[in-house]
C-alpha cells in the first residue's frame, strides 16, 4: 500500500509539473544553439557541399564574405526550432518514461532507447518544416541577397510547393531515432552508471558528472547517425529532387566511407558543447524549478 502512495505521489508530482519541463527544455535549446550557431552554420555548409572546412578559417571567411553578424544567419529561425523541440522531447522522454514504469523500477538499457526514439521523433515531427526553412537560410551567402524568412519560404513554395517543407523528412526521422534514442539513453545510463559507483543522488548529480555524461553521450549519437544527418541536410538544401540513398551512395563512391563523416568533425565541435549545455542547462534548470527527471 505504502508503495503504491509513493508511486502515485511521484505520477503526481511528474504530471503536475510538466511545464517545468517545458520551460527547462526551452531554456536549454535557447542557451545552447544560440552559444554554438556560428559552428552550426559552418556545419551545415560541410555537409551541403562535401567540402572540408578548417573552423577558424572556416568562419573568418564568413564574416570576410558576409560580414561579422551573418555568423548568426538563420538563429532566429533556429529559435522557433529548437525551443519548441528541445522542450518537447523532454517532456515526451519524461512521459513516455512514466508510462513504461520508471517510477516503479529502473527502465532497461533498451526501454531508456525506446523513450528516447519516441521523444526524438514526436519532437522532430512538430518542427520539421521549420528545419528545413533554416537549413535554407543558413547556406545562403552574400550581403546583399534577401534572407528573411518569407523570402525564403515563398522561393521554396515556388520551385517545390508545399511538398517542399518535407523534403528529407523520412531519412532525419531514422536519423533523429538512431541519434535521439542513443543520445538520450546513454546520457541517463551514463549518468546513472556513475552516481551509483560514486554514491551520489541521482536527483542532485554535480555538473562535472552532467557534463561528462553529456560528452560522451553526444559522441556515441554523432558516431551512429551522422551519416544520415548529412544526408538529410543534403536533400533539404537542394532544389532538386533527390533522395537521402542518392546522397549517400554518391557521397561513398566519390570519397568512400569517409564521404559519410565529412563535417562530423565540424559537427562533433559544434555539438560536444551543445549537447553538454543543453543537459547543464536542462538539469539546472528543473532543478530550480523544484522538479527532476525520473530515472
Amino acid at each position: 500500500m505504502e508503495g503504491t502512495k509513493e508511486g502515485k505521489k511521484e505520477r503526481l508530482s511528474i504530471y503536475d509539473t510538466w511545464w517545468k519541463h517545458l520551460l527547462a527544455g526551452s531554456s536549454a535549446g535557447v542557451v545552447s544553439r544560440s552559444c554554438t550557431a556560428p559552428l552550426d552554420r559552418l556545419k551545415v555548409f560541410a555537409q551541403v557541399t562535401g567540402k572540408f572546412y578548417h573552423p577558424i578559417k572556416g568562419l573568418v571567411s564568413i564574416v570576410k564574405k558576409d560580414g561579422f553578424f551573418s555568423l548568426w544567419r538563420g538563429n532566429g529561425i533556429n529559435m522557433m526550432k529548437i525551443t519548441p523541440e528541445t522542450a518537447c522531447k523532454f517532456l515526451v522522454f519524461e512521459y513516455v518514461k512514466l508510462l513504461m514504469g520508471a517510477q516503479h523500477r529502473s527502465l532497461t538499457i533498451g526501454e531508456r532507447f525506446f523513450c528516447a526514439a519516441c521523444a526524438g521523433v514526436t519532437s522532430q515531427s512538430l518542427i520539421y518544416p521549420i528545419e528545413v526553412l533554416k537549413t535554407r537560410m543558413v547556406i545562403r551567402e552574400g550581403r546583399d541577397k534577401v534572407h528573411s524568412l518569407k523570402n525564403v519560404y515563398k522561393t521554396l513554395i515556388k520551385n517545390r510547393g508545399h511538398e517542399g517543407l518535407y523534403k528529407g523528412y523520412f531519412s532525419t526521422i531514422v536519423g533523429i531515432v538512431l541519434f535521439t534514442g542513443t543520445d538520450l539513453c546513454t546520457y541517463e545510463t551514463t549518468k546513472i552508471f556513475l552516481s551509483e559507483r560514486l554514491k551520489i543522488d541521482p536527483k542532485n548529480v554535480p555538473l562535472p558528472i552532467i557534463l561528462l555524461s553529456g560528452i560522451f553521450a553526444c559522441i556515441t549519437g554523432q558516431a551512429v547517425a551522422y551519416p544520415l544527418s548529412m544526408a538529410s541536410t543534403a536533400v533539404q538544401a537542394s532544389e532538386k529532387k533527390i533522395e537521402a540513398r542518392h546522397v549517400l551512395y554518391d557521397r561513398f563512391k566519390r570519397l568512400g566511407i569517409y564521404g559519410w563523416y565529412r563535417g562530423s568533425s565540424m559537427s562533433y565541435l559544434k555539438a560536444l558543447p551543445a549537447v553538454s549545455l543543453t543537459y547543464m542547462v536542462y538539469e539546472r534548470t528543473l532543478n530550480a524549478l523544484g522538479a527532476h527527471m525520473t530515472h
